[in-house]
C-alpha cells in the first residue's frame, strides 16, 4: 500500500476544485458532466435496467409525522438540483473526452435539465390492516419491486421515496435513487439534511442549512472547461504514454 500511495504522489495533479466564483451558472441547460454521459451510455447498453439504482430501507420504530417527512423530503430535492436533474440528447458536441461514444460510433452531445420541484413524492402505503404473514410478504414484495423498477434518466424522476406503514409506531422507509444523482459520498449529506429539515418541520423552525453554493450544474461546466483547456490536454498525452 505504501508503494501505490508513493506512486500516486509522483501522477499528474489532479484536477482543482470548483471554484464557485468561476464556475457558469445558468438556469437552462448544461452540458452533462463526463460521469453523467457514462451513466447515461451504461444505462442504455446495460440489459439489467435498474443496475444502477441505489436502493435503501430503513426500519422507523416510534412515533412518526408523516406530515412532516414528506415536508422534509420535497425540500430536501427542491435543495439539491441533482436529485431533480434529467439528462436529454441536445445539438452540439459530445465534449473534450471523447468518451461518450455510442455503440454506432456517434458521440451524443447530453444536457442536463433541471426540472421544477414537485411536492408530494413520498408515497405512502398503509398495510397495518393486513394479517401478519400477508403484511410481510406485501412488505417484501414492495421491497424487491423498488430493486427492479428502472428509471429514466431523460424523463426522471431519478428519486423515489415509499413509506410503508405496518403498525403506528412501525414504519419502513424506501428510498431509491439512481446513482447518476447520489454516490456514497453524497448520500451522507442527504442523510443529515434530511433528518434536520424533519426536525425543522415537527419544531415550526427555519432548518440549520446553510445555502448550497456549489450544485452539480456547476461542476459539469467547470468540468467541461477544464478537459478543454492545456492541464486535461497534458494529462491526456502523459496517461497514453503511460499506456503505451
Amino acid at each position: 500500500m505504501t508503494d501505490v500511495l508513493r506512486s500516486r504522489q509522483t501522477a499528474p495533479v489532479a484536477p482543482r476544485r470548483v471554484d464557485a466564483d468561476r464556475a457558469a451558472r445558468t438556469a437552462g441547460p448544461v452540458t452533462a458532466s463526463s460521469e453523467q454521459r457514462q451513466m447515461w451510455y451504461l444505462s442504455r447498453l446495460d440489459p439489467e435496467p435498474a443496475s444502477y439504482l441505489v436502493p435503501l430501507a430503513y426500519r422507523l420504530h416510534g412515533p412518526l409525522d408523516v406530515a412532516a417527512l414528506s415536508a422534509a423530503l420535497d425540500g430536501l430535492v427542491a435543495r439539491h438540483a441533482a436529485l431533480r436533474t434529467t439528462l436529454t440528447p441536445g445539438d452540439g458536441p459530445a465534449g473534450p473526452s471523447g468518451a461518450d461514444a455510442t455503440p454506432d460510433g456517434a458521440a451524443p452531445h447530453l444536457v442536463q435539465v433541471v426540472q421544477e420541484p414537485r411536492p408530494g413524492l413520498l408515497r405512502v402505503h398503509d398495510l397495518s390492516g393486513l394479517p401478519t404473514w400477508q403484511r410481510d410478504q406485501e412488505r417484501q414484495a414492495r421491497m424487491h419491486a423498488e430493486t427492479r423498477t428502472p428509471m429514466d434518466l431523460e424523463r426522471g424522476p431519478v428519486l423515489r421515496a415509499t413509506l410503508l406503514r405496518c403498525a403506528p409506531e412501525e414504519h419502513v422507509l424506501l428510498l431509491t435513487i439512481h446513482h447518476v444523482a447520489v454516490d456514497e459520498w453524497s448520500l451522507d449529506i442527504l442523510h443529515e439534511e434530511w433528518a434536520e429539515l424533519y426536525a425543522a418541520h415537527r419544531a415550526g423552525r427555519p432548518a440549520d442549512l446553510g445555502p448550497v453554493e456549489v450544485d452539480f450544474r456547476d461542476h459539469a461546466a467547470w468540468q467541461h472547461d477544464w478537459l478543454g483547456g492545456p492541464e486535461a490536454a497534458a494529462q491526456r498525452e502523459y496517461w497514453r504514454g503511460q499506456l503505451a
